[in-house]
């Protein structure tokens, strides 16, 4: 799995030079997807590749709507059918476990008003969240999320995959204590681990 933030399409096409992109997983800080996105099909025009050996999804910037989302699916996800171009960040909301599950819950919500609206299904969407050292609450939080998310799914015929990528919390790590980092993210990866 390859993790870019704010880099452009051409530096990352220079970086795929020389992988396997079958077997390669590709996450993308992007501030302007559409740019990014035509860049990778014109990578994909001008290489051997085949369009279903990018995998990937876009991290995109909250400036970015839902609605736009969906409709980049639509336009771009034939050319890039392993690609997701949803994605729902919880990263810098600042609040508490329960009220971060129900922003989640709204967007969810959001998500499944828009694709009725629009008639159009995403193959997968992503949820970027951070976890915390508190193990049991953020298990909770996970489990709550998949939760939410297969309610939500079983009323609908075709609904999209969810991934939930978490990132530890690196606010509570400190230079000076090596040992307890390691204890805490530790911690935390077990807890992302078996709340799903």
């Amino acid at each position: 799995s390859l993790y870019f933030e704010q880099l452009n399409c051409n530096e990352l096409i220079l970086a795929f030079q020389g992988l396997d992109l079958d077997s390669v997983h590709i996450s993308l800080n992007s501030k302007d997807p559409e740019k990014d996105i035509r860049s990778l099909i014109s990578y994909i025009d001008s290489s051997q590749a085949k369009p279903t050996d990018i995998k990937g999804n876009f991290k995109l910037n909250s400036d970015i709507s839902m609605a736009d989302q969906l409709m980049m699916d639509k336009e771009f996800s034939k050319d890039l059918p392993c690609w997701c171009f949803i994605s729902i960040s919880t990263h810098n909301e600042g609040t508490d476990l329960v009220n971060e599950v129900k922003i989640i819950d709204e967007q969810f919500k959001l998500l499944f008003e828009l694709i009725k609206k629009h008639g159009h299904c995403p193959g997968r969407i992503t949820l970027y969240t951070n976890i915390s050292s508190n193990f049991f609450f953020e298990i909770a939080k996970l489990r709550a999320i998949r939760k939410i998310w297969a309610h939500l799914s079983k009323d609908h015929k075709n609904a999209p995959d969810l991934i939930v990528h978490t990132s530890d919390n690196t606010q509570i790590k400190l230079k000076d204590n090596p040992y307890n980092n390691l204890i805490s993210n530790t911690l935390e990866a077990m807890s992302a681990i078996i709340g799903g």
